[in-house]
């Protein structure tokens, strides 16, 4: 099973509109079902590890940030839009996640992790990946329609607590349970859009 910490982003009709938009696109992406979608704040891949350990040890350290809200910032691609692998929309919270990631990356440290990536953190939901490199359609223009819809709408994701879920691959797409859960601290969100 692979294991990942996360943040749940709420369902919005305008994702259901983006999968099937981005899935009709001559079968060129794989698309995320929006009910699963959520932000990775850490991946640890495909270990086998105590989940109340892991949970035990991020605990104090999530605890020390107070909850906080992520709003729709960009659309993106990874490598690049020249040729997208992965399609993803940003969020921005005046680098509260960035700062809970880092957190949470020393305390897996000190349980033997290695550290997480060197490039910064950035906070994203993935939308789709891609099966193919070519392909009709406008990836970007689904994308940019997408975030601008969240935006108008007045889309977040409210940030009250950690998730340690679990991800067993199957041919009809992941499933995910939750592990465990390691909540913020209670407290007015700083950040202002």
């Amino acid at each position: 099973m692979r294991l990942f910490f996360s943040i749940k982003a709420p369902e919005h009709t305008t994702l259901y509109v983006c999968r099937d938009a981005l899935a009709s696109m001559d079968g060129r992406f794989r698309t995320v079902d929006p009910a699963l979608m959520h932000i990775t704040i850490r991946f640890l891949g495909e270990i086998d590890a105590d989940p109340a350990g892991l949970i035990d040890a991020i605990s104090g350290p999530v605890a020390r940030i107070a909850s906080f809200d992520m709003y729709p910032a960009r659309a993106g691609a990874f490598p690049s839009w020249k040729r997208p692998s992965v399609l993803w929309i940003g969020f921005e919270d005046g680098g509260r996640s960035a700062e809970l990631a880092s957190y949470m990356d020393k305390a897996l440290s000190d349980l033997g992790f290695p550290p997480a990536s060197k490039k910064p953190y950035l906070p994203h939901m993935t939308l789709a990946r891609s099966r193919s490199v070519s392909g009709s359609g406008n990836p970007r223009a689904v994308c940019d329609m997408a975030l601008n819809a969240l935006v108008e709408e007045g889309y977040r994701i409210p940030v009250t607590e950690v998730m340690l879920m679990g991800s067993t691959l199957t041919p009809q797409g992941p499933i995910h349970e939750v592990l465990g859960r390691a909540p913020l601290s209670p407290g007015e969100d700083s950040f202002i859009r």
